[in-house]
């Protein structure tokens, strides 16, 4: 960051409408809540970012945010940005963290005149791949598979362990037949099964050549015993678990299929430490959504890229959205995230469906 001062730092709260019921950890919301950090250097630049607690995935409160930002004010603001500034930002929850370092590293790149892609990977494509999330029943999730396929995507995330299995199970049969054998289908399950369940569901869907089953059991101790018995009979990808476990883990868990990672739930620097891993173990990094607005969705495509673009990313979930803070949202096009075009998020900011926090610097 160089010699580069913060001039000065905002936080802004939002509160959207959701076309429909969220349903997380069993719990309903029908609004996705969360703040737009924005942050001035002494030379001009303007960036925005977005810090999001996941309810019921997040530790951290809408208030804990609000006490960490006033904290990094009072210590950053109107100083030279230090250069272990990654390090001080560890005792921050997750969601901030992510705020605060994907708006750090978009000042670095607009002061070198580049996007957050070019600066990280010059040499990636600026096009990203993304996976269609599926949920609902099951002819709710077979007929948005077909409209999802129409549109030109050839990944498809389905969730599972939420219904009965074998109507479950049905539905991906008639997924598959839809999306053809040359589209990725993936299943996440939120840790719904024990062991014998998750082999058992597995074994019916050997036709479908499922991707991978993500978090298929109810502990990370589960995930552990499985490896110890089973390792080579399904593949798996870890999403809650990530929370949990430092990257240097992945080291005994080298029969993964794939982690997903949440930078709103690990921050972004934790999260590209476990894509370095995985890729060093031949485990493939999928970033996905918490259910950001454009703002948090465009710094995901943008480190969907940084790590490899032909992975699909999982972030179809502007679509559940009734309202967005910029009047054009970021577009899926084909099953594609285009970022070779910028994307002047800041200018397009809708403020009126921003709330200015007043941030106590007492």
């Amino acid at each position: 960051m160089g010699n580069m001062i913060i001039d000065s730092l905002q936080l802004y709260s939002y509160k959207l409408p959701l076309k429909k019921e969220l349903v997380l950890h069993g719990h309903k919301i029908s609004h996705r809540e969360g703040f737009i950090l924005e942050i001035v250097s002494d030379n001009g630049i303007k960036v925005i970012s977005e810090i999001a607690p996941l309810p019921f995935f997040s530790q951290e409160s809408p208030a804990d945010v609000l006490k960490e930002v006033v904290l990094f004010k009072n210590k950053f603001v109107r100083k030279a940005i230090p250069s272990d500034l990654i390090q001080q930002l560890s005792i921050y929850a997750p969601s901030v963290r992510f705020g605060i370092e994907s708006a750090f590293l978009q000042l670095t790149a607009q002061s070198k005149d580049l996007t957050l892609v070019d600066l990280l990977n010059p040499n990636a494509k600026q096009i990203v791949s993304v996976n269609a999330l599926l949920t609902g029943n099951q002819t709710e999730i077979v007929k948005r598979a077909a409209q999802r396929y129409e549109d030109g995507y050839r990944a498809f995330k389905i969730k599972i362990g939420r219904s009965n299995l074998h109507d479950e199970i049905s539905a991906i049969h008639k997924v598959r037949e839809i999306v053809g054998d040359e589209s990725l289908i993936r299943l996440d399950a939120n840790r719904a099964f024990d062991i014998t369940t998750a082999l058992d569901f597995y074994e019916q869907l050997k036709s479908v050549n499922i991707d991978y089953i993500e978090e298929p059991f109810k502990s990370f101790e589960l995930v552990q015993q499985y490896f110890d018995d089973h390792h080579d009979k399904m593949p798996i990808a870890l999403d809650e678990s990530l929370v949990e476990i430092h990257p240097e883990m992945l080291n005994n868990l080298f029969a993964l299929k794939a982690i997903v990672l949440k930078p709103t739930l690990l921050g972004y620097t934790n999260s590209m430490m476990f894509a370095k891993k995985a890729f060093a173990l031949g485990i493939q990094p999928v970033i996905s959504s918490s259910f950001e607005t454009s703002i948090g969705t465009y710094i995901l495509a943008s480190m969907g890229a940084i790590i490899d673009s032909m992975i699909p990313i999982g972030v179809d979930t502007l679509s559940w959205f009734e309202d967005d803070l910029i009047p054009n949202p970021i577009t899926i096009t084909k099953g594609k995230i285009d970022l070779s075009k910028p994307i002047d998020i800041i200018s397009q900011l809708d403020f009126s469906k921003l709330t200015e926090v007043v941030l106590d610097n007492k």
